[in-house]
């Protein structure tokens, strides 16, 4: 992954858990977050093939589109298991869909209805 690419998504994981950066659902796999004046996708896939035993396995990675003010694509990258920056990647999409789904309000509105208060 393109070190400026890298650097993007670690200051989107920081701003993402600080709750300084908000993220919209594009579908159940895929989020969006506007930042300054561009546009980051985030989705999460899979694909299939034969492992090393030549049985059919599925290999997951993450897409990061990055866009301009004018829509135009400037980073497209894949980031597959196994390399470098997977498990920050996997990090920055449980805290998209976190903030996306506003599961911190869902999961204290449960706890609230059995009588415990949230943090």
């Amino acid at each position: 992954m393109n070190a400026k690419l890298q650097q993007l998504v670690r200051a989107m994981l920081d701003q993402t858990r600080a709750d300084k950066l908000k993220w919209q659902s594009v579908d159940e796999m895929s989020f969006r977050a506007f930042v300054g004046s561009g546009l980051v996708r985030m989705t999460k896939g899979g694909r299939q093939g034969e492992n090393e035993y030549g049985e059919l396995a599925n290999y997951p990675y993450f897409r990061f589109v990055v866009s301009d003010s004018e829509g135009n694509v400037v980073f497209d990258e894949e980031i597959a298991d196994g390399e470098t920056f997977y498990e920050t990647s996997k990090s920055l999409f449980g805290e998209a869909r976190r903030t996306a789904f506003n599961a911190d309000k869902v999961v204290d509105s449960m706890l609230s209805s059995m009588g415990v208060s949230g943090s």
